[in-house]
């Protein structure tokens, strides 16, 4: 993998973390195993998110995701999004299909550590820092699935 690709997939994620910062944006987790959403919302918690950008990329044998547990990941950012939760919107009245992104999220496995899937970037899957991984488990999201 050359340099400018692992960078390329850096500069989305930052911008994307960033955008997620500055606009009101947010992240929304969802699917089984949770039992409602998930969200990284506030201040605090996307600048730690943003901060976790300091990421190690993973470029996972395709076959590999095949069959393996997921959470949905929805990336919501614009002042729609804004307005939606200064009006009153709670995160569980959200629907995933009205992310203005979707991807993945697949909990560490066995061996296969965890991966966010982010479609349409040069580096579509990335392996968060051990920072980003906590603030996910502090905020009840399943980091690892199984032994």
């Amino acid at each position: 993998m050359t340099v400018t690709r692992r960078l390329g997939g850096i500069v989305f994620f930052l911008i994307a973390a960033t955008l997620l910062q500055a606009k009101g944006g947010f992240l929304l987790f969802s699917g089984a195993p949770l039992t409602q959403p998930v969200a990284i919302a506030t201040p605090e918690q996307l600048v730690r998110f943003n901060r976790s950008g300091q990421i190690r990329l993973r470029q996972p044998d395709a076959a590999s995701l095949m069959g393996r547990p997921y959470l949905e990941v929805g990336f919501y950012f614009g002042p729609a999004w804004e307005t939606f939760f200064r009006d009153g919107g709670r995160v569980e009245d959200l629907r995933p299909e009205k992310a203005d992104s979707r991807g993945r999220f697949y909990p560490a496995r066995g061996s296969e550590p965890a991966i966010l899937e982010i479609p349409g970037s040069k580096q579509p899957y990335m392996s968060l820092s051990d920072d980003g991984l906590q603030l996910l488990r502090d905020l009840g999201v399943p980091v690892r699935i199984g032994p």
